[in-house]
């Protein structure tokens, strides 16, 4: 992110989405006149497909608010294909892809999402893995604190 003269950064963070895909990452950055992020489009949630950057002036944002979530489907097709991998651990390269893919769905069945409000009522949100639930906290405590003081 390019910088003016009078800007400076008041918080940067960066998260993973996944624990285990740890060279996704998502990177916030609030400065005294914006919120910037950066995060990257996957394939089936693995592959690497290009990345957003997002920039929002403070004036625009109405507000940044941390919540945290539960998805049962997530859970369900995760155990499916873990039990799946694991009956076909022993017959081949599949059994380890069924497995490892099971997995990331069990590990993503909780999850933590930012969403970022601008004045006109639209919002953009990011998922985000529960482990990273204290980063993201501290990053909009800090982002509202910088909007209080606008």
């Amino acid at each position: 992110m390019n910088f003016s003269q009078e800007e400076s950064i008041v918080e940067s963070i960066t998260v993973k989405p996944n624990p285990i895909l740890f060279w996704f990452t998502v990177t916030f950055q609030l400065t005294n006149k914006r919120i910037s992020l950066t995060d990257y489009n996957t394939l089936l949630a693995l592959i690497p497909f290009g990345k957003n950057e997002i920039t929002m002036t403070l004036k625009n944002v109405a507000s940044v608010s941390v919540s945290s979530g539960f998805s049962i489907i997530r859970l369900l097709v995760g155990i499916i294909l873990t039990v799946f991998g694991l009956n076909l651990l022993f017959d081949g390269i599949f059994g380890i892809i069924f497995l490892a893919i099971g997995v990331l769905y069990l590990l993503k069945c909780y999850y933590c999402t930012i969403i970022i409000n601008n004045n006109s009522g639209q919002s953009r949100s990011v998922e985000i893995s529960f482990l990273e639930k204290s980063k993201l906290e501290s990053f909009a405590a800090k982002a509202n604190q910088s909007l209080a003081n606008l």
